[in-house]
């Protein structure tokens, strides 16, 4: 057992060390820059993490993080051994984006004007400075990164979001109207388009704002031929159809590139509420057919659990004798879906006498 007596020393020192980082990254954080100045000067690295409320964090990023501009100053000059500006730390950030998500006005002044750090510089998932603000709906510090360090109001991140995409994707009205009208932001072109995130979460103040003040298209489509309405109806989201068709007359029967519409993705998502408005207040076609020839009444016969929507789509006066592309009526689709609830319905009381197929 030799070395043994080394392992235990190796332990100890271990402790030590993890004590003395803590130490330093304990004193960034509250702006003790004596105290960091020894603890450097003993030669405590800098550049080594310790585990703080479950994250990984580092002196430079305590010192941001927490506003320290003198100990942020010293720990990057060469006082400070020098430190990276725009090294990305452990926790995948950097000091510029610690400190504009925190609202250190004066820091990120000085990261960006003396200290030179690179305000596009990127973290995890393409994602910069700005975009974490605009997220945020951080609108003064919006402002100050693209004044002061020049950033880049159009960059796309790893997901294709932009800025612009950021601010609509949690509806911040207000940082969307600065990056267009003041930064002169794209609202089409490269990245996600702003008008269908806002869409889908329910933003209409963000839609209206986008459609009648930005002239974005309403019935711009994603990669699946999907519009913000069929969006919103997949969703469910039945005041923000009202916006989209009273408001910004959008195509209420625009079929994505599978041909469902949007009453077709509210049937097959269960949405009642949304099928009942879109039928009767926006007059959607009622059995309008996809690809497949299908109705929304033969996707709702397809799906689980949806009684109360076939019902629904009965009631406002959807068609169940329709055959699809196979041949098949909304009773036949139930019935081989063994969606039993529904096939008794339609073949006892929403549609008696009905055939399963089509005659020959």
């Amino acid at each position: 057992m030799p070395s043994l007596p080394h392992a235990v020393d190796d332990d100890v020192s271990s402790q030590v060390a993890a004590a003395s980082v803590s130490a330093l990254v304990g004193s960034a954080a509250s702006g003790d820059l004596p105290t960091v100045q020894r603890l450097v000067g003993e030669g405590v690295p800098v550049d080594v993490s310790v585990v703080v409320d479950g994250a990984l964090v580092d002196a430079v990023t305590a010192a941001s993080k927490a506003g320290a501009m003198d100990v942020v100053q010293w720990l990057v000059n060469e006082d400070g051994g020098g430190g990276d500006v725009n090294k990305i730390n452990a926790a995948g950030s950097t000091p510029l984006v610690v400190a504009a998500v925190h609202g250190h006005v004066s820091l990120v002044v000085w990261l960006l004007k003396t200290a030179k750090a690179d305000v596009d510089k990127t973290i995890f998932r393409g994602f910069t400075a700005l975009m974490m603000c605009a997220m945020m709906g951080a609108l003064d510090m919006v402002k100050i990164l693209v004044r002061v360090g020049k950033a880049d109001v159009n960059k796309v991140n790893d997901a294709c979001w932009t800025p612009l995409y950021a601010a609509a994707n949690t509806g911040h009205v207000d940082v969307i109207e600065w990056l267009v009208c003041a930064a002169r932001a794209r609202v089409g072109g490269h990245g996600l388009s702003p008008l269908l995130v806002a869409a889908q979460n329910g933003h209409s103040d963000v839609v209206q704002w986008l459609v009648q003040r930005a002239r974005a298209d309403v019935n711009a489509t994603n990669a699946r031929g999907a519009t913000p309405l069929y969006l919103a109806a997949e969703r469910g989201r039945v005041d923000m159809l009202r916006v989209l068709v009273r408001e910004c007359r959008a195509d209420i029967n625009k079929a994505s590139f599978d041909g469902m519409t949007p009453l077709h993705i509210a049937a097959q998502n269960r949405h009642t509420d949304a099928i009942y408005w879109l039928a009767t207040e926006g007059k959607a076609s009622i059995n309008a057919t996809d690809n497949d020839g299908a109705t929304p009444l033969h996707i709702a016969a397809a799906t689980r659990h949806s009684f109360a929507v076939v019902q629904t789509l009965v009631e406002c006066g959807a068609d169940v004798s329709i055959v699809d592309k196979h041949g098949d009526t909304p009773l036949r689709v139930a019935v081989t879906v063994k969606n039993m609830r529904v096939a008794e319905w339609l073949s006892v009381g929403g549609a008696p006498g009905l055939p399963l197929r089509a005659e020959a």
